[in-house]
């Protein structure tokens, strides 16, 4: 998965010379792996073959057929990536602050200052610049329902400068059950009312669109949103028939079949699936970065990975803000309770939580060398 993929080789980055282990000798991805105790977590889509979510459809598709890079087909090789914005002057004030940024993190300094989510999103973006087969599908797919004025809708200048939401309704493989209420625990730990504590269970929780649309209108009471750009993969189409309905804000979406999403099975191990799969989960992270403020499942690696882009594309100065539908935060991943007491027993730092979420599938054994 692409965030395990980021998350690993950003903690490589900033490691510091003392701690940072020496990669592999061949450190391409799929070249070789070690084996986890979980099988269905060798997530093998990041390669150069076939007999994965990724390359087949995309070898049996419109827009890359017969590619052998289906990475590459979505997102472009590193280190070769063109972007549509040119990189400062060395010399200029913004030049020097991106070297110094560089340069502290890569000694492993400052592991515990909020700079380090400006590390995590430069290598999200670097990893994740998109092909023109995807801005194109994008251009094809993106769709607009417009209720009142804001951006992407018209109206005066100060309805155009509200800020943006992004959603991502989380409605697919990962369901087990139905939740019409938010958190605020996360979604792999019930109450078991006989120990008088949460406790792991089995299986996840997916969110109802009126939780969703709860607290996106808590957005709009704190930041005056008006348009929201929205990720789903809900099968049933629901959440789209209701857009033409929802007249507080104005929906920003991309058009795709998604009759494919019914759970049947996790989808890494799916030989069902067209193109549209891949690259609706690669557009869906470009249109949603472009965002200001975020409501997600932040026990996903989807929503985490549209959270990392977002803050390189942030135009101020902070954090954008989020609300997590499902109880995860920041310094948790989806194998622990994510009470606020046990995440401040942990006591981590921000480079340590960053690396963590990434890592609960056994990501980094695929990029180290264990001796």
């Amino acid at each position: 998965m692409i965030h395990q993929l980021v998350t690993a080789n950003y903690y490589h980055l900033t490691a510091g010379s003392r701690e940072r282990r020496p990669l592999r000798a061949q450190p391409v991805p799929g070249s070789h792996y070690v084996k986890t105790t979980q099988p269905g977590f060798r997530w093998n889509v990041v390669d150069y073959g076939v007999g994965n979510v990724f390359a087949d459809p995309l070898n049996t598709g419109k827009r890359c057929a017969g590619t052998r890079s289906a990475w590459h087909c979505l997102w472009q090789r590193f280190p070769q990536q063109t972007t549509t914005v040119a990189a400062p002057p060395p010399e200029s004030p913004l030049g020097m602050a991106a070297e110094y940024l560089y340069n502290i993190s890569l000694n492993g300094e400052s592991k515990a200052q909020l700079l380090q989510y400006m590390v995590i999103a430069g290598v999200a973006n670097v990893f994740s610049t998109p092909t023109e087969h995807t801005r194109t599908y994008i251009r094809d797919r993106v769709r607009t329902v417009c209720h009142r004025g804001g951006p992407h809708c018209g109206g005066s200048a100060d309805e155009l400068h509200t800020p943006v939401a992004a959603v991502h309704v989380r409605h697919g493989d990962s369901c087990d059950r139905t939740r019409d209420e938010q958190g605020p625990f996360n979604s792999m730990f019930a109450w078991d009312a006989k120990k008088g504590k949460n406790e792991r269970v089995g299986f996840r929780y997916c969110y109802t669109w009126r939780v969703y649309l709860q607290q996106l209108r808590e957005m709009q009471r704190r930041y005056g949103v008006r348009t929201v750009l929205l990720a789903t993969d809900d099968a049933k189409g629901e959440v789209i028939e209701r857009l033409g309905k929802e007249t507080e804000f104005n929906w920003v979406y991309l058009d795709f079949p998604r009759g494919q999403f019914q759970k049947r099975g996790w989808m890494e191990f799916r030989h069902d699936l067209d193109e549209n799969a891949p690259f609706s989960i690669v557009a869906a992270l470009e249109l949603l970065s472009a965002a200001d403020v975020f409501v997600g499942n932040m026990g996903s690696h989807v929503s985490r990975m549209v959270y990392n882009k977002m803050v390189a594309s942030s135009a101020t100065s902070v954090l954008p803000p989020f609300i997590s539908v499902d109880g995860y935060g920041m310094c948790c991943d989806f194998t622990e309770e994510c009470a606020k007491q046990d995440i401040r027993k942990r006591r981590r730092d921000t480079r340590q939580c960053i690396y963590k979420y990434g890592t609960c599938t056994g990501g980094d054994q695929w990029f180290f060398h264990r001796g």
